[in-house]
């Protein structure tokens, strides 16, 4: 079965990945789940920063963030 991707859905997914940052988190996280902390640390980022970049790839429905209770990083 083959599905019909609507153009604005590939847009954004060309989008995000467009990024060579965002193209090796989703890389890394797809190997690997991690934290908000543990990506920030990897590509010497702030937390803000990396939150953007998961923004882009949750939007373009390439990954899914949650939350797991608190943490001190």
């Amino acid at each position: 079965m083959v599905e019909c991707i609507s153009s604005l859905k590939l847009d954004s997914i060309f989008s995000s990945l467009s990024n060579s940052t965002r193209r090796d988190i989703l890389y890394q996280v797809a190997k690997k789940e991690m934290s908000l902390g543990e990506i920030a640390k990897k590509y010497n980022l702030t937390f803000a920063g990396v939150s953007k970049h998961l923004k882009v790839l949750e939007k373009a429905n390439l990954i899914v963030k949650r939350r797991q209770g608190k943490s001190n990083l």
